[in-house]
């Protein structure tokens, strides 16, 4: 009797957890749903600083999707923070890489820094691997590489199962491996750019030739403009322009992507 109802209490309380958690899930999507359109309407209002401080309170509460950082990125813009609306775009792209609207949106607030657009370093060259790279995020670059792996051991089974199509399978299952390891390689190559990845935020920032205000400035970068971080030391990132040039800079002065 006792354990009965010891096992009772555990379904109770289980019970209760789970529906404690659904509501609490559904008031938070709600929550989202009422700070995103709220967020919307101001931004129609022309009231683009209340619009970004709605937006925020939902990234705050650890909700992200591609249009939530879109919106984000055009009200920035709109107020005239071309550095946080750059940084959101790039953010935006990331999570929905294919959306037309991100990537014109991202295209023409950043075409105003000629020649000064981030390039995609590493040992992905070839323009169709570089589509490829671009097109699809990290999430389903992993997805790739599992189904690929997976049916790779799945033709090597069969080769080793079935002798007579032994060398048929077996070529299938290389290809499929290959293929896996190219989105691997992809992958990590993504997540490690994605960590150095970095955009100026103020209207103008000094770079100088080593980690103190004392040395000298060796060039100047806008707001929005996009840098790769190389090494940091103290208060300080190196960085690397697109042109190849590198430099140091105050961490106040840049924003990781």
């Amino acid at each position: 009797m006792i354990k009965k109802f010891f096992i009772t209490q555990i379904i109770l309380v289980s019970v209760f957890m789970f529906f404690s958690s659904h509501l609490a899930c559904s008031m938070s999507v709600e929550k989202t749903e009422e700070l995103f359109i709220s967020g919307n309407s101001f931004y129609e209002k022309g009231e683009y600083n209340k619009a970004i401080n709605e937006y925020e309170k939902i990234l705050d509460m650890g909700s992200k999707s591609g249009i939530l950082y879109y919106n984000l990125a055009n009200a920035y813009y709109r107020s005239g923070n071309t550095g946080k609306a750059i940084i959101n775009y790039i953010r935006a792209k990331r999570l929905s890489p294919r959306d037309s609207d991100i990537l014109a949106n991202y295209r023409h607030v950043s075409s105003t820094f000629s020649g000064m657009k981030l390039r995609t370093e590493g040992i992905w060259k070839w323009k169709n691997l570089k589509n490829y790279y671009e097109d699809f995020t990290i999430d389903e670059l992993l997805i790739i590489f599992s189904a690929s792996q997976t049916t790779a051991f799945i033709f090597i089974f069969l080769a080793i199962r079935f002798r007579y199509f032994f060398w048929k399978f077996f070529i299938i299952a290389l290809v499929c491996l290959f293929f896996a390891a190219g989105n691997s390689a992809i992958a990590f190559d993504k997540i490690k750019n994605m960590t150095r990845e970095a955009v100026i935020i103020p209207r103008e920032a000094a770079i100088h030739y080593g980690p103190s205000d004392s040395t000298t400035v060796f060039f100047k970068m806008r707001e929005g403009m996009e840098t790769v971080i190389i090494g940091d030391k103290d208060a300080w990132f190196k960085i690397q322009r697109p042109d190849g040039k590198t430099g140091w800079i105050q961490k106040s002065n840049l924003e990781i992507v």
